[in-house]
């Protein structure tokens, strides 16, 4: 039985636009067909991110951002990785610009994301309970799109927003925040149309992606009884 709208939790869903030679992101189209909907206990809240450094900086710094990050109780970032053929659970977030690619403004930076802070964030998922999702994950989906842990976002945008995030929660908690939302960001393959590997389609993922969600959230809720 689903909780009444008043006492779901909320989870917060975001999706990159499409950028570089890449025509579409799903991770975009994800975002857009789950906002407002709800899945298990949580309701599904999504916001689609600029590929812009300076854009993504500017939002995440924006008192309506502050507070939605502040409300919810699961953050999911999601981005696009065009040289991966499978589905990764983020586990780190870097302090580091270091790509050769131009964000979709045509800049192209380097350097700390946040000057003078620490060099890597992890996210409140340690890897063996990661490692359950994963293991979970990997006996109920399409055998042909596994998933993964990963300790490596990348330097591009993916990393920018998801060390961004994690970093506003932490100066959050310094500052006598009393809740810390579960943080995540999945990185997810390019499909058959933009190159990627046969049979995976958008629809592959939106079929996936209530599998996924409930078995976060699931294991969320056990880490929570623990």
């Amino acid at each position: 039985m689903y909780l009444r709208m008043d006492h779901m939790r909320k989870c917060l869903f975001t999706g990159f636009e499409p950028f570089l030679q890449f025509k579409h992101n799903p991770t975009q189209m994800l975002a857009n067909d789950w906002n407002g909907q709800q899945c298990g206990p949580y309701m599904i809240y999504s916001h689609v991110f600029p590929v812009d450094y300076r854009g993504c900086d500017q939002q995440t710094s924006q008192e309506w951002f502050l507070n939605m990050l502040s409300e919810v109780d699961l953050i999911l970032l999601n981005g696009l990785d065009g040289k991966r053929n499978e589905i990764s659970l983020e586990t780190m977030a870097y302090n580091e610009i270091s790509n050769s690619k131009p964000d979709n403004s045509g800049q192209i930076y380097s350097g700390e994301i946040v000057p003078g802070a620490t060099a890597r964030l992890t996210n409140s998922l340690i890897a063996p309970f990661a490692l359950k999702i994963v293991s979970t994950l990997n006996l109920e989906i399409n055998p042909h799109l596994q998933v993964s842990i990963s300790n490596n976002p990348g330097r591009y945008l993916c990393n920018f927003i998801y060390y961004k995030i994690l970093h506003l929660q932490s100066q959050a908690q310094e500052n006598g925040a009393k809740k810390k939302p579960t943080c995540l960001f999945i990185h997810w393959p390019k499909t058959e149309d933009l190159g990627g590997k046969s049979g995976i389609t958008q629809k592959t993922f939106t079929d996936l992606l209530p599998t996924l969600l409930t078995t976060i959230f699931d294991h969320l809720d056990g880490k929570n009884r623990e």
